[in-house]
């Protein structure tokens, strides 16, 4: 298994009274055999009601570049005792769902489970490199030279990561856009 990229980063939380308040993330690109491998981790710690309180999320994403078939691994851990819906701890497992795809690289790459910029440059910086990295592990695969060509990062319609995807499966699966 070869590591392609790998980013990690905490952030103290300044409006908090307590010092261990840390929030961290940890990304993560590998290339195994005939698949491509993302892993993203965010933990929180967060006060809720005046309890201290902890949440994991877990996002992987498996290609397979000779299949063009899409794994997508969802994960919440969290320590509430609560099934409040959206607090709850989740455990997703799907192939080629489209849906839970662009909700992947939107909150578990682009956004990082937060805002835009709550990381900072130094994250956003990982994520154009993870893309950057995406681009050049898949786009030599396709087999339109259409796709072989374009230019995923000059506009993409959703997002760079997300559109070469869908076009990666439809073009190795044969399904006409």
């Amino acid at each position: 298994m070869d590591l392609l990229f790998s980013y990690s980063q905490q952030k103290k939380d300044k409006n908090r009274k307590r010092d261990e308040s840390v929030s961290q993330c940890l990304l993560r690109l590998h290339k195994h055999n005939d698949e491509l491998t993302y892993e993203g981790i965010f933990e929180f710690d967060y006060d809720r009601y005046g309890k201290s309180q902890q949440i994991t999320f877990e996002h992987n994403l498996v290609i397979n570049l000779i299949s063009g078939d899409v794994f997508i691994k969802y994960k919440i851990k969290n320590n509430l005792d609560t099934d409040v819906k959206m607090f709850r701890n989740t455990d997703r497992e799907k192939k080629n769902d489209f849906k839970l795809l662009f909700d992947l690289v939107e909150n578990g790459i682009a956004r990082g489970e937060k805002r835009r910029g709550y990381w900072g440059v130094k994250y956003e910086r990982s994520v154009d490199k993870i893309c950057d990295i995406f681009v050049q592990q898949i786009q030599p695969n396709f087999k339109s030279q259409f796709l072989k060509d374009k230019n995923y990062k000059l506009k993409p319609f959703y997002n760079t990561i997300y559109d070469m995807l869908v076009d990666y499966h439809l073009d190795i699966k044969g399904i006409r856009t």
